[in-house]
């Protein structure tokens, strides 16, 4: 097991890995962690920081995150179902949000808004899977696991939505949206 983290405006961002006999596999990301000093020291693998300059990218520009990297995620524990959330989540465009129920109308799964939210509640790799677009008809809804407004959980879940609003809707729009300040190359 790996990990690395980094300092954000919305927080310490701590990512996990899990590095066996096999490939290596995103096992964790944790948004807002308190910073304890690295837990494992082991060099962060190659695909692994790729994923983390993603991440930096988004909370530094709100930078939008094109493709969920399955290959790379730990699956291992995910039901059917998890599975099929998780991927319906991924197809909320940058910037948008969806209800519990399109989700689960989208996996077949008519009636299941309160399933899809606690499969959205176990979700360990959250803005890779953007749990955070998913709202429910009349307000944010929940975010891992937690529905009182002022719980720091449901505020970053706000934060995550104006910082990808912000991203569509630039200070300055005359600018191009496709230039990106400090972002590699």
């Amino acid at each position: 097991m790996g990990e690395t983290q980094f300092t954000t405006r919305l927080g310490n961002v701590v990512v996990r890995w899990i590095a066996g006999d096999g490939p290596v596999r995103l096992s964790e990301i944790r948004v807002g962690a308190v910073d304890h000093g690295p837990l494992f020291n082991q060099p962060s693998p190659v695909s692994i920081m790729e994923v983390v300059g993603w991440l930096k990218r988004y909370f530094d520009y709100g930078d939008p995150l094109t493709e969920v990297p399955w290959e790379l995620l730990d699956q291992s524990t995910w039901t059917a179902f998890q599975r099929g959330v998780y991927r319906a989540a991924s197809e909320i465009p940058h910037g948008e949000t969806r209800t519990y129920g399109w989700i689960a109308r989208r996996i077949g799964q008519f009636g299941a808004m309160r399933a899809v939210g606690q499969a959205l509640r176990h979700n360990r790799l959250p803005i890779l899977i953007p749990c955070h677009r998913v709202v429910s008809t009349d307000s944010l809804g929940g975010f891992m696991g937690e529905k009182d407004p002022a719980h720091p959980q449901l505020q970053l879940k706000g934060a995550l939505l104006a910082l990808e609003e912000g991203y569509r809707q630039p200070l300055f729009p005359f600018l191009p949206q496709t230039v990106q300040v400090g972002a590699c190359t």
